[in-house]
């Protein structure tokens, strides 16, 4: 008897192991085997009885009659990332100046990453000191799983950064194949609607300029002064490490009741503090206003939740926070109204950013997506986040990507509805219109990554090249690794005492 695979239980299973791995990875890499054991031991089971729920239902939607749908989607996916910059094949945008030497890093020296302040140069040595060793501590999870296959079989460069493309490319599919799992249709639709999900930007800049914006290679989305909301095709060039996860957890968890989905949310706290503030609500509150109040309060406390997000708090919160790091941005930090004036023309733009970006949405949508799932808690995070700004960059609005993502999730919701009605019609020409003057932001970002490719090759961005090893003799550089990288005194931190492996680290490995 011919043994037949079941395809969509095979996807699903890739996609939890493709976020409870990287975790797993920093368990026996960072920590005590006795700790490693029981931590890893929590995140198999979190990830099993996730498994058991989504896939409780049958859902076939890779079939013989749809193989090319999936073919050509993943030729589009494999496009997309290409041009993102992962892997060195294109244009690199300029978050990879430190995007490349975290891989590198994580590829040549052991684990805990620890790097000797005397192997820099003397400028470096005089901006960072010279008598301490520091520690690599960053949400750098995503990259542990190709950079242990590297380990594992000696990969160079080249190959390293082959590995990384594909793990990418990977990982977005599977967000795609979730969505479609999710929508139970196959349809170019999602796709579509995924690579080109933006806020209107271009909108924002009419209102702000008086005048017609043209598509440009040039990074748009700030066009609010003080708040900023980024694309999925921005999310993927600039950001990744964060957004590839941060999907798919936000779809996975779309598809599981509340009983494993805040264990799962709490996962994202590997890949991203900042969005785990908005994963964990919504997995929460995914069904308030829906009278189901009562038996998701039962099912908050299960057992899954309670190990999964007490473990990663002890876990990554106290690697985190392992040591010193520089204090060069703390005032920059607070509620928005307080760090700018006048807080007439604050309050201005951000009326108009939350117009531009979100409510549009909501307006033409209507009264239809009041009754889905995550509505008022994502609505709600929409509303607070870009109120507070965190050290020098607005980094809390990363804590909106499983918001949008959601608010993604709705539009492609309505578009693929089959209601007949003429108000719903109007409203879905109308929602075409808004989606397409969105996909500009992501088109100006594709173009950008284009142009710059064929202008200027393939060169990686690798001004910094090591955190270990410094190649970049800029102040300013120096100064933003000392604030976000490194940690200083960390063997008298809660980590490094109690839960952390030794390291002898401070070295490449050879």
């Amino acid at each position: 008897m011919k043994s037949k695979i079941d395809l969509d239980k095979s996807i699903i299973l890739i996609s939890l192991l493709y976020i409870i791995l990287p975790i797993i990875i920093f368990c026996y890499g960072w920590l005590k085997i006795y700790i490693a054991i029981p931590a890893s031991i929590v995140f198999f089971y979190v990830a099993y009885k996730a498994f058991i729920n989504i896939t409780k239902e049958s859902v076939k939607i890779i079939k013989c009659d749809n193989i090319k749908f999936w073919i050509i989607s993943g030729v589009v996916i494999g496009f997309w990332v290409y041009l993102s910059g992962i892997g060195g094949g294109t244009y690199q945008n300029g978050d990879f100046w430190v995007r490349n030497p975290m891989y590198r890093d994580l590829c040549d020296y052991s684990w805990p990453v620890v790097f000797d302040l005397k192997n820099q140069s003397l400028f470096v040595q005089q901006i960072l000191g010279t008598s301490d060793k520091v520690v690599f501590s960053y949400y750098f999870s995503w990259w542990l799983l190709p950079a242990f296959l590297s380990k594992c079989f000696l990969l160079g460069e080249i190959g390293r950064n082959n590995l990384l493309f594909i793990y990418s490319v990977i990982g977005v599919f599977c967000v795609f194949y979730n969505m479609v799992r999710y929508e139970k249709k196959i349809s170019y639709i999602i796709l579509s609607v995924f690579i080109f999900f933006s806020g209107l930007d271009f909108l924002g800049l009419f209102l702000k300029n008086a005048k017609i914006p043209v598509i440009t290679t040039e990074h748009i989305e700030w066009w609010s002064s003080y708040f900023q909301l980024s694309s999925n095709t921005t999310l993927l060039f600039w950001v990744f490490n964060q957004a590839i996860p941060t999907w798919l957890i936000t779809i996975l968890f779309m598809q599981m009741d509340t009983k494993n989905s805040i264990g799962l949310s709490a996962l994202s706290f590997a890949y991203s503090p900042w969005a785990t503030l908005g994963a964990v609500p919504l997995a929460i509150g995914k069904n308030i206003g829906q009278n189901q109040e009562k038996k998701c309060f039962r099912n908050l406390f299960s057992i899954q939740n309670i190990l999964a997000s007490i473990t990663m708090l002890i876990i990554y919160g106290l690697f985190y926070t392992c040591g010193k790091g520089g204090e060069s941005s703390s005032e920059t930090t607070g509620f928005i109204f307080s760090l700018h004036f006048p807080a007439s023309k604050v309050l201005i733009n951000l009326i108009v950013f939350l117009f531009c970006e979100i409510i549009i949405f909501y307006i033409v949508m209507g009264k239809s997506i009041q009754y889905k799932k995550f509505y008022i808690i994502s609505l709600l995070e929409f509303i607070i986040f870009p109120l507070f700004k965190v050290i020098q960059y607005s980094w809390l609005i990363r804590g909106l990507i499983p918001a949008s993502f959601i608010l993604m999730m709705y539009c492609i919701d309505f578009l693929l509805n089959d209601e007949k009605t003429k108000q719903h019609e109007i409203r879905k020409r109308i929602l075409v219109v808004v989606l397409i003057i969105g996909s500009f932001t992501p088109l100006s970002e594709l173009l950008r990554s284009t142009s710059k490719t064929m202008q200027y090759g393939t060169d990686r961005n690798e001004i910094v090249y090591s955190f270990g090893n410094i190649k970049f003799e800029n102040e300013r550089t120096i100064k933003a690794i000392q604030d976000q990288y490194i940690k200083y005194d960390y063997m008298n931190s809660l980590f490094f005492r109690y839960l952390a492996k030794n390291s002898n680290s401070d070295k490449q490995l050879e």
